[in-house]
């Protein structure tokens, strides 16, 4: 099992659930992603429970999912994030620098 209790999944997206489900809106995985998972697209869930079976409980519902069903924890979307801000915010920074400079010297030609 991927995840550990208390973890924050991301439940895949609901394009990839449309281009794969089939006539019925089924998803053969490990266990069937039907349409009733569907409503769950995209959101956050909390597991509650690693199951025997090889599935998982979350706080949010009372379904079973599996490894397959989730694109990845949410932490790292966050730490991706975080770290994307802190480049921009290094980026701003060097160009406040730089413009400071050009004020400097355009000062010493006038």
């Amino acid at each position: 099992m991927k995840y550990k209790v208390g973890a924050k999944v991301r439940v895949k997206s609901l394009d990839w659930y449309n281009e794969n489900k089939d006539l019925y809106g089924l998803i053969e995985l490990n266990r069937v992603f039907s349409e009733e998972l569907s409503k769950f697209c995209g959101k956050a869930l909390t597991i509650k429970r690693v199951n025997d079976s090889g599935s998982y409980s979350v706080e949010e519902n009372s379904f079973y999912w599996t490894d397959d069903m989730f694109e990845g924890l949410v932490e790292k979307e966050s730490q991706h994030k975080e770290y994307e801000l802190i480049k921009a915010a290094q980026r701003v920074e060097i160009a406040a620098k730089i413009l400071e400079e050009a004020k400097e010297e355009l000062r010493k030609l006038i």
